[in-house]
């Protein structure tokens, strides 16, 4: 629970500058930042299933969301452009 809390603190600082990051890696935030509910809803149900969860809630509240996740991080892992050494130094 402190990480994710962490994590969306990080997110939330981060938005500040959102006009300074490179433009190709702009969607690296908006991935993140889309996935902090489904993380959040993880978090929820690692929480809750201490107190007991059925196999429904279980694939609603954590297998979903681990898919969509991954998924959207390996798609846009794959198509950010790759800067070659000195291209970022201004």
């Amino acid at each position: 629970m402190v990480v994710y809390a962490a994590l969306f603190l990080i997110t939330i600082l981060t938005a500040r500058d959102f006009n300074h990051i490179v433009p190709g890696e702009r969607r690296i935030f908006i991935v993140v930042l889309a996935a902090l509910p489904l993380l959040g809803a993880r978090v929820l149900f690692g929480v809750l299933a201490i107190f007991g969860g059925n196999v429904a809630a279980r694939v609603l509240m954590a297998v979903v969301e681990e898919f969509l996740v991954v998924i959207a991080y390996t798609i846009v892992g794959l198509t950010t452009p790759k800067f070659r050494e000195g291209q970022m130094d201004n």
